[in-house]
């Protein structure tokens, strides 16, 4: 499904349960595919490919491997001051 489709103007949802018993669970969920396209028969996407005029590639992985890295650096406990 990911493959064939060109994904714009999606969102990530973002949910975070402190009463979890194990101290917090965090949870990231892929929402708004309205604008999402299915592309013609033929070409597939990686979804981590530069975008080029014509090509499709949306980087929507980029963005998310880059989120990610952003998300690790933060100081665990929170800010202070």
């Amino acid at each position: 499904w990911f493959a064939a489709r060109e994904v714009v103007s999606s969102s990530l949802l973002f949910v975070y349960d402190e009463a979890d018993r194990t101290g917090g669970s965090a949870r990231v969920r892929m929402i708004d595919f309205a604008k999402t396209q299915h592309l013609p028969d033929g070409p597939t996407l990686t979804h981590d490919a530069r975008w080029e005029a014509g090509n499709h590639e949306d980087g929507y992985l980029v963005g998310l491997g880059t989120l990610r890295t952003l998300w690790e650096a933060l100081p665990v406990g929170g800010f202070s001051g």
